[in-house]
């Protein structure tokens, strides 16, 4: 990396350029943070060594935190704005490089898409046509980098990277599919590609059948980066009028080579004022088939190794040397960004004001108060060979450390779940097979109990893959994303051979070992609580509070409480896949009530279900309130269902004065309620995420109430500031309720 870097800038911006906060427009240079009055902190450990820089910055407060681990080839960064002003303007942190010759690579969640450098590299488009630009700022999934890619080379110090491309082919067939060859293979490298014919077929009469000549610079503004170019100049006028520009002698040498078919490369000064010159690259022979081998030959390096190789008198200009190293911004988050030539652009935020008559009105931009996380992976070779879609990934979706109990078992003390042994194979997901609690106890191998391997491969290669699995798999399959067997795949111990396509999402689906009966388990992390029972309706018609798991254990109340005297079912299932079973189920009445029998056994097999009559009695001139419960437990958790005669057995207010949010609830039936009350908040309220500034402490209670009684539950808030807003939730006995919380 060269010069300052992480260096955070603002840009102002043409309020005339942006059609009312419509569109995006920069309008002034980029004005780095004030170094003036910045205050520097460092901390270390024996693994890590942090670097804070705090300084003021637009109207606001600017906080610059740059953490580096032992052994993690990466700068983790963290930025954090307090109160600044974003009205009219664009906040980001710009990244430089040494030398060029690097290309533009967005990450995409599949992949990646090599991208054109702006001059600015902070360019947007605007309403007006003249100011179309899609070689400044464009979305970014996971990491964006100036990396060494796919060139054409003239030995090591004349290089070229390839980039989104026009490829112009005259209209014969032959040099049609030489064009398609081409565009199949810079579109499986990553990179943008769109065939044009070296000249147009005249519109209509009077000129039918004639043809006129096409205007190949009006695609520079919109990202095309390089030509190939497939013809000589007896086979395409693009090439024609292009060797009219060049030196006498190099047009005389590239004739000489046409009867074995040859390239050349250069800089095209044929484009619109203040636009750099187009490299652009040749690829013909005497007659349309040596035309074509030459296309073949090209779309074959290229796919082999990324480069196409020329001799050095075929170069024509100035190329820079190739680069060695790169340099990758990664991101939790999806983001825009922007390269220029030697510099890439992370941008946090943008504060345009929305000004228009009408319902709407006018919608001025706020102070940013907010914390971005990011990191640099600088590295060595070419975004491929380095890795960085994984390293990224890494990045993106860390890995929890848990401490669990001590637990005995067969398998090695250093062993991974699942490990993937190729650079480009990344996993995505492990999940069982089918929705279902599978003990992974059964001898015989069932799809039930199997669990499933989803990833995809990012190199835009086809190869063999190896992935090994903590035991030896009884069977293993390829499966579409629907589950459905498309081949059985060979497995060599605990290691699976697989082939993986290029640009592929792919699914394996792995029946677990044998030999696993008898190993002792250990809890992988703490449940979340549940605050009381788990009520199965919620599973059974889709109302009530959704479970914190699945459901292994569903019991249901079907009838009617209408008449005094009544007889409802009582359902239990087994919804495990493998599992047997067996509890008690217990029938709880309000008082006065009388039922039978009061409880009942059950011992299910995976997947079956036992049905029991109850006769309910009630009270004469009871009323319409009160019913029954069914309860069943497992793992340590109560499985319930109810049915009242209450059509609303609830009712619940909300206070607040200010920090403290007070809910009151009153059970007004004769069944006691059982359940939780929470706050529902948006997500600066969140403690799970990084940027959260705010909390409110329980997050959720339980309710446990008598018949007829009333609580009241305390929530206090962080601050006493207005929030965008906040609901209650009162989840009792299988229904819901919501209020909104007083600002």
């Amino acid at each position: 990396m060269r010069g300052r870097w992480n260096e955070v800038f603002l840009l102002d911006e043409d309020p005339d350029r942006i059609a009312h906060g419509r569109e995006l427009g920069a309008a002034s240079p980029a004005k780095p943070a004030a170094e003036r009055g910045t205050r520097a902190t460092v901390a270390r450990t024996d693994g890590m060594e942090r670097l804070t820089l705090e300084s003021p910055f637009a109207d606001g407060r600017l906080v610059r935190i740059l953490t580096l681990y032992q052994e993690v080839p990466r700068v983790d960064c963290e930025t954090r704005f307090e109160g600044v002003s974003v009205k009219n303007r664009l906040v980001g942190a710009a990244f430089g490089t040494d030398g060029e010759g690097r290309a533009a690579v967005f990450g995409e969640r599949f992949g990646a898409i090599v991208r054109s450098k702006g001059g600015a590299g902070t360019e947007f488009r605007t309403l007006r046509h003249e100011d179309a630009v899609a070689c400044g700022v464009g979305p970014a999934l996971r990491w964006f980098a100036l990396s060494p890619n796919d060139h054409v080379r003239a030995g090591r110090e004349k290089v070229v990277a390839l980039g989104p491309c026009a490829v112009i082919a005259g209209p014969d067939p032959v040099l049609e599919r030489a064009a398609d060859s081409i565009q199949t293979a810079l579109t499986t490298r990553s990179i943008p590609v769109a065939v044009y014919p070296d000249v147009l077929e005249a519109p209509g009469p009077p000129e039918s059948g004639s043809t006129q000549f096409a205007n190949h610079t009006d695609d520079l503004p919109h990202g095309t980066a390089m030509r190939i170019v497939v013809g000589s100049p007896e086979q395409n006028v693009f090439c024609r009028s292009l060797a009219l520009r060049l030196p006498d002698t190099v047009v005389t040498r590239f004739n000489e080579r046409l009867v074995d078919g040859t390239a050349l490369l250069c800089f095209d000064d044929d484009v619109p004022e203040g636009s750099e010159h187009v490299p652009t690259l040749i690829l013909a022979g005497h007659t349309l088939g040596a035309t074509k081998a030459m296309a073949d030959a090209f779309s074959a390096s290229l796919s082999a190794s990324g480069t196409f190789a020329i001799a050095p008198e075929d170069f024509v200009g100035s190329g820079a040397p190739e680069p060695e190293t790169g340099v990758a911004v990664l991101v939790r988050w999806p983001t825009l960004a922007a390269a220029a030539e030697d510099t890439l652009s992370l941008l946090f935020a943008h504060g345009s004001a929305w000004i228009e008559e009408g319902p709407l009105g006018s919608i001025e931009p706020g102070a940013l108060d907010g914390r971005f996380s990011y990191a640099l992976y600088p590295f060595h070779g070419t975004w491929r060979t380095a890795g960085v879609s994984r390293v990224a990934h890494a990045y993106g979706e860390p890995f929890v450390a848990i401490q669990s109990g001590v637990h005995v078992g067969s398998q090695p003390c250093r062993m991974s779940f699942v490990e993937p042994k190729h650079l480009g194979w990344i996993v995505t997901a492990v999940c069982p097979a089918q929705p279902a609690r599978a003990a992974w106890r059964t001898e015989d191998p069932n799809p039930a109990n199997a669990f499933l391997i989803r990833g995809y491969e990012w190199q835009g290669l086809e190869w063999d893959a190896e992935t090994t699995v903590f035991g030896a798999p009884s069977e293993a399959h390829r499966v579409n994303l629907r589950g459905k067997e498309l081949r059985r795949l060979t497995a060599n111990g605990n290691r699976i051979a697989h082939r993986v396509a290029a640009n592929r999402i792919e699914t394996i689906r792995v029946h677990p070992p044998r030999q696993l009966r008898g190993e002792s388990a250990a809890e992988a992390e703490p449940k979340p609580a549940q605050y009381g029972p788990v009520f199965s309706r919620y599973w059974r018609h889709n109302v009530g509070a959704a479970p914190a798991d699945r459901l292994p254990v569903g019991v249901f109340i079907a009838g009617t409480l209408d008449d005094n005297t009544a007889t409802v079912a009582i359902v239990v299932a087994n919804n495990t896949s493998d599992a047997t079973i067996s509890g008690t189920v217990t029938i709880e009445a309000s008082e006065g009530w009388s039922v039978a029998p009061r409880q009942f056994a059950y011992d299910l097999r995976s997947g079956t279900l036992q049905r029991q009559e109850i006769a309910v009695l009630r009270t004469m001139g009871a009323g319409r309130t009160g019913g029954i419960i069914a309860s069943t437990e497992y793992a340590g958790q109560t499985y319930r269902d109810v049915l009242q005669l209450d059509e609303n057995p609830l009712d619940f207010e909300v206070e607040r004065s200010g920090n403290e949010v007070r809910v009151t609830v009153e059970n007004l039936s004769a069944l006691e309620a059982a359940g939780f009350v929470e706050i529902v908040a948006p997500p600066a309220f969140w403690p799970e995420l990084e940027n959260s500034a705010r909390s409110i402490s329980p997050r959720r209670q339980g309710v446990a109430l008598s018949p007829f009684a009333k609580q009241g539950y305390i929530f206090l808030m962080s601050d006493a500031e207005p929030a965008p807003w906040l609901v209650a939730k009162l989840a009792v006995n299988g229904r819901v309720l919501y209020a909104a919380v007083p600002q």
